[in-house]
């Protein structure tokens, strides 16, 4: 197992962790749509924003040009919860400079050291900065797991990477083998040990985060490659593209390439972008391209708890957070609810107003139809019970008692 072992040596460069180099292309600065998640009270909140002004008095910002570097020479506390709040984990080059910070150097006194640890990115990044659940971490308690579990779950890592194309000898389709990135093997006939060595990555970063850099990184080897075709296929590149937050001349590239004849290309490349919480790709999405930014977006954007892109598509776009997405039955504050995203329900109901009565219409997606006809309270308690759909139920609890007391508030103004 020495040759997959490589792969995870402390001095390992990080980009290489996704196949793709940071120097591929030219990445625009963003800013982290993302504020902190999971705090509680004002005076947090409050103790948040001062670090951020004390940051920026510092002078650290997300733009410089080595975060690895500036960051030696600060405390931990001032990098997790000044430095690392800057930086959107869904944008590619963001997670890279991130991930950077858990490499191996050697410092003055000839010591191996390193920034900043696995578990100090999950639980202060991750966790409580960002807001991400427990079990969105897919590796993190491997030890529980039984092999085949593991397998499975890392293997649903990669099958968005899978492509299914009609043979006309065979006369079907025809699914093409997963894509693993390089340095990755097929875990299936790994240890527990191995696997959890191999993709290290899934024991400390969300699946999603994890996702989102894979198949970024898999297009930027692929345009540097010339290898994409028109048509479908540059159609799912470009999803991947705008959720990773990629360069605009990489989107623009694989925009032009789309079958142009039609615009759902656009408008599902803009639902990625409100994802991955990269305004200024949606922008360029609907400017250049024609994209149409509709109830899809807003949906996205509250699931993944980007306050910021909500703000963005109400402010700019004029879209309406109480609507109902297309003819789903859900609305934002539904979704928000199901991810387990309190601050993004508290940001809907206390800035945009929305109403936490409107009841969950005619969602019939499997495992959840016992939910249908809840309002917002209603459905995180019924959530929180319920087994089925794996999902922290601490966070749910959290909601339904903020919007229990948004309720018998509201009651009491009105008697």
């Amino acid at each position: 197992m020495r040759e997959r072992g490589k792969f995870f040596s402390d001095e390992i460069s990080v980009t290489k962790r996704f196949g793709s180099p940071l120097t591929e292309f030219e990445g625009e600065n963003l800013t982290c749509t993302q504020t902190n998640m999971n705090e509680n009270t004002a005076n947090k909140r409050q103790r948040s924003a001062d670090r951020g002004e004390k940051a920026s008095e510092q002078g650290i910002t997300r733009e410089s040009s080595s975060l690895k570097e500036a960051a030696k020479a600060l405390a931990k506390d001032t990098i997790l919860h000044e430095l690392l709040p800057r930086f959107n984990p869904f944008k590619l080059a963001d997670l890279q400079e991130v991930l950077s910070l858990r490499e191996v150097f050697v410092d003055a006194g000839g010591s191996r050291v390193r920034v900043i640890t696995d578990a100090d990115l999950k639980e202060f990044y991750f966790e409580t900065t960002l807001g991400f659940r427990k079990d969105e971490f897919t590796l993190a308690n491997w030890r529980e797991m039984k092999t085949w579990d593991m397998v499975w779950h890392v293997k649903q890592q990669f099958k968005h990477l899978r492509f299914t194309t009609y043979s006309k000898e065979q006369r079907e389709y025809v699914e093409h083998p997963l894509v693993y990135p390089p340095g990755k093997l097929d875990p299936s006939p790994m240890t527990k040990e191995d696997i959890a060595r191999m993709y290290s990555e899934l024991t400390y970063m969300p699946e999603r985060v994890y996702r989102t850099a894979i198949a970024g990184a898999h297009v930027l080897r692929l345009v540097k490659a010339g290898d994409v075709i028109d048509g479908e296929e540059a159609k799912r590149y470009l999803k991947w593209a705008c959720c990773a937050g990629l360069d605009a001349s990489v989107i623009r590239g694989l925009a032009r390439k789309c079958d142009r004849k039609y615009n759902s290309y656009a408008r599902d490349a803009a639902q990625q972008a409100a994802m991955g919480g990269h305004t200024d790709v949606l922008d360029l999405l609907a400017s250049e391209f024609g994209a149409e930014i509709g109830g899809g977006c807003l949906i996205w954007a509250a699931r993944l708890g980007h306050n910021a892109m909500i703000d963005h598509l109400v402010e700019k776009y004029g879209l309406d957070p109480n609507d109902v997405a297309g003819g789903s039955g859900k609305k934002p504050i539904h979704v928000a609810v199901f991810g387990g995203r309190a601050r993004t329900v508290q940001h809907l109901v206390e800035k945009h107003n929305v109403d936490i009565q409107a009841r969950l219409k005619r969602f019939e997606q499997p495992g959840w139809r016992e939910v249908d006809g809840k309002n917002a309270s209603e459905l995180a308690l019924s959530l929180a019970d319920n087994p089925k759909v794996g999902v922290q139920c601490a966070a749910r609890t959290e909601i339904a008692t903020y919007l229990q007391g948004k309720s018998s508030l509201a009651r009491n103004e009105a008697s």
